[in-house]
């Protein structure tokens, strides 16, 4: 993984401010350019491109004000000292944002989230989500509030780890963090229906998974600082917890990218943690040969039970 180029995607609002600040920082760490995008959504779908429109139209004269704002934006002292571009997308919210992540090089897409919840992100869904289910490239996600203004940290780092080869495709981004920082990284492995077992079958059982999860630490890890914590029951509401308890900057964790049936049967533990998290989450989604190796991983019971529980 690198970062030389970050899409910073944004719709003015208070809360999509809240992620410059974060975006800003992440560029000076890595000398990335920052590429400020807004998606502008429109039902004329004659025009595949907004350079197709025709002159003097109502919509050419839309986006030559959006263009506009975006220039006003990049000139807030936030950008100061950083290469900004910017970029008008023509198409529907979080799946054009996705398209130009694919096809324009892109390394990160940075974005905030309003946090909706219960009836209101039932009916109105969330944007963000959308970009982390869609996204080929990494996605960080700041909460709308105080803290996305703040300076972005990178002291405590969150690894959710199921050992799956979906949730080491996390790894690169943490080793790449861990070069512009000194972070502490906790890795968090969920046991999400422990059997039932005798006290000391149990107490067994747990010190074999620490033990497990510790050599894979200090083998993926070990010129980090990290620590290893075993959790038992629901992961997302497990991750969001720890995380808030240990006043974690940020959790980095994998996503499947399910969509269509699957998603809406299985949900997504990341979209999850990205709706119900306070502090910034950076997801990342692997290749599609990598995905395929995952998803078997996670069906075939055979696979996913070999050597488990740890001996």
């Amino acid at each position: 993984m690198k970062i030389q180029r970050i899409l910073l995607a944004t719709d003015f609002s208070p809360c999509a401010r809240s992620a410059y600040v974060a975006a800003a920082e992440i560029a000076h760490r890595f000398r990335a350019r920052v590429e400020l995008v807004h998606v502008l959504e429109w039902q004329h779908r004659e025009f595949a491109l907004l350079d197709d429109l025709p002159e003097g139209s109502a919509l050419e004269d839309l986006c030559q004000q959006r263009v506009a704002r975006m220039r006003h934006e990049t000139a807030t002292p936030v950008f100061r000292g950083l290469e900004v571009d910017i970029r008008l997308l023509g198409g529907h919210g979080a799946g054009a944002v996705c398209a130009y992540a694919e096809t324009s090089g892109a390394d990160l897409v940075v974005l905030a989230s309003h946090g909706y919840s219960g009836f209101k992100h039932f009916v109105l869904g969330s944007f963000a989500e959308r970009v982390v289910r869609h996204s080929p490239v990494p996605v960080l996600v700041f909460k709308d509030g105080p803290r996305g203004q703040k300076e972005f940290q990178l002291e405590r780092i969150l690894f959710p780890c199921d050992f799956s080869p979906l949730s080491l495709e996390a790894l690169d981004a943490i080793r790449l963090l861990g070069r512009v920082s000194n972070p502490h990284v906790t890795i968090a492995h969920v046991w999400k229906n422990p059997p039932y077992r005798a006290a000391s079958g149990r107490a067994d059982t747990r010190a074999a998974i620490l033990g497990k999860l510790q050599r894979f630490g200090d083998r993926e890890l070990d010129h980090i600082d990290h620590e290893c914590r075993l959790l038992e029951g629901d992961p997302a509401s497990l991750i969001v917890a720890a995380a808030e308890a240990g006043e974690m900057d940020v959790i980095c964790m994998a996503t499947h990218g399910w969509t269509g049936l699957r998603h809406m049967l299985l949900g997504s533990v990341a979209e999850k943690v990205v709706r119900g998290a306070r502090c910034p989450v950076l997801t990342v989604r692997p290749h599609e040969e990598k995905f395929r190796v995952s998803t078997d991983y996670l069906t075939d019971p055979k696979t996913f039970l070999a050597g488990w529980p740890p001996r």
